[in-house]
């Protein structure tokens, strides 16, 4: 390999993908923010309904005996 590899074809492969990338890492972003607003507006709906999130509706006995043999 030569001593000086940021020259000629090496920077233009750098360059490319570096661009490459920032569009990537761009694109990324977009999608955390898009996914962050739906989240928020998920949770302030959760957070206004009068239902407890953690509320858990009644086993039935398939279920129950399901978790019973679980261990």
């Amino acid at each position: 390999m030569s001593g000086d590899n940021l020259t000629g074809t090496w920077r233009a492969i750098l360059t490319t993908n570096i661009a490459t990338v920032m569009v990537i890492m761009k694109t990324m972003m977009e999608c955390l923010a898009e996914q962050d607003a739906s989240n928020k507006a998920t949770n302030e709906h959760l957070n206004a309904s009068p239902v407890p999130s953690h509320h858990q509706p009644p086993m039935t006995p398939i279920l129950r005996q399901q978790e019973d043999n679980f261990f």
